[in-house]
């Protein structure tokens, strides 16, 4: 292996064979045998595949799954990690513009092809699919050299430790999981235990490092005994903003306060909160392997731009590689924020771009907040579909003569058809991510 990151694992293995490496499912994995599910299921790779292919690996919360990212990547293949549980169509959807030319899949490897698929190859890295909050999920490429860059600044930051018992509630293909969860606690000898759908109590389980998300201390608030989380050393959660008021009950009852990890796909960890005491209302400060500025905004608000090795060098669209970044190297996290005197970052709001139409356009929040105001409706989402129609979903009982009438009074004001869905719920992903994606696709 001549990649840093996976070489560093490798050699953990060899230093630490009895000690545990990955609980889950309630099975433990020694180093030794991590070492050898990887070395088997690379020797049945390095035969089965074709060199240099894009496979794609369903990331089921499980040990092998673990295993079978690291022995593709050990061969010169490209890993591309594919959540449990994704629509069929969308499953499909990201198989085709990755370029994938393997499936791999609680232990079956499937070909998808017999002739390599037209487009790029991409050794030397992995892919991991953007979340749709914005749009349709899309595989973004990283490098192992770029990872590794996060993945020191990770244990810098919060002093993991062999020592450490890491527990990982978020999905396995999730950036924040596999990094912070997998590949940082393994690369120093930690114990990584994987429960995402049944997080043990960890004043039981002897946790120090929570990675979870806002659902796992939501319920762990409503079931866990006073103080359970005392012991835990940092409890991080990501994904999106806390609810309100769960920050203090976390605290009050569970004695722990929680920390932010923030990030992207596209960029893996950008800031995190791991200062001497919390520093709620903020996603902590930026790690040092990673350049930050903030771009276009008002007053002392910006778009949050960063530039490093750890970004991404592009997306993949049909097995061709199309950069996101700017020519300068910034990726545009269409993040807003602004930083305090003390170097932390605060997260402000999300840019999103206008609804376009007869040559004139508006700010979607403009439509959402009109609707909002409407006796029962909880939740207004503007969207424009690929035929430049304009949808807005909204939840909740209001009366849908209400919502016509609405619609009327906007009727040849934007130059485009506008309709409204009323739906009993909006996608969400397990952190409470809105997914747009989903509403586009409907």
């Amino acid at each position: 292996m001549t990649l840093s990151i996976l070489s560093t694992i490798d050699a953990q293995c060899n230093r630490t064979p009895n000690a545990p490496a990955i609980t889950a499912s309630g099975t433990l994995w020694t180093y030794r045998t991590l070492r050898a599910q990887i070395a088997a299921r690379a020797e049945a790779f390095a035969h089965r595949m074709r060199p240099a292919a894009i496979t794609a690996v369903v990331m089921v919360p499980e040990s092998e799954s673990i295993a079978q990212v690291l022995a593709v990547a050990r061969t010169g293949r490209t890993p591309l990690l594919v959540p449990a549980g994704l629509p069929g169509w969308e499953e499909r959807s990201v198989l085709q513009e990755s370029g994938a030319a393997y499936f791999v899949a609680r232990g079956m490897t499937l070909p998808l092809g017999e002739e390599a698929p037209p487009g790029d190859t991409f050794p030397g890295g992995l892919m991991q699919l953007t979340s749709g909050t914005m749009g349709p999920s899309r595989p973004a490429f990283r490098t192992w050299e770029g990872v590794g860059d996060e993945v020191a600044a990770l244990l810098g930051a919060s002093h993991l430790s062999r020592r450490d018992k890491v527990l990982v509630t978020s999905s396995l293909a999730h950036s924040y999981a596999f990094m912070a969860g997998v590949l940082a606690p393994l690369s120093v000898g930690a114990h990584v235990i994987v429960a995402p759908d049944d997080a043990p109590d960890p004043s039981r389980a002897g946790i120090s490092i929570v990675l979870g998300l806002p659902s796992t201390y939501a319920a762990w608030v409503a079931r866990l005994d006073r103080d359970a989380l005392r012991a835990v050393r940092l409890a991080f959660s990501a994904g999106a903003p806390l609810p309100d008021g769960l920050y203090d009950d976390v605290r009050a009852r569970l004695g722990a306060s929680i920390r932010q990890d923030y990030g992207t796909t596209e960029t893996g960890t950008i800031a995190l909160d791991t200062g001497a005491s919390a520093a709620p209302g903020t996603v902590g400060t930026v790690l040092p392997h990673l350049e930050c500025r903030l771009g276009k905004g008002a007053g002392n608000e910006g778009e949050i731009e960063v530039r490093g090795r750890a970004v991404a060098l592009g997306y993949v669209s049909g097995g061709r590689l199309v950069s996101c970044t700017d020519s300068e190297g910034w990726y545009h996290t269409l993040d807003q924020g602004r930083t305090t005197p003390d170097g932390h970052l605060v997260l402000t709001g999300r840019r999103r771009w206008p609804l376009v139409g007869g040559g004139s356009s508006i700010d979607p929040a403009v439509l959402e907040s009109e609707l909002l105001a409407l006796s029962g409706v909880r939740e207004a989402v503007a969207l424009q579909t690929r035929d430049g129609r304009v949808t807005v979903v909204v939840t909740g009982d209001a009366r849908r003569e209400d919502l016509d009438r609405w619609i009327r009074s906007w009727a040849g004001r934007l130059g485009v058809p506008i309709s409204v869905q009323q739906r009993p719920s909006l996608p969400r992903s397990p952190a409470g991510k809105l997914l747009r994606k989903y509403l586009l696709e409907s």
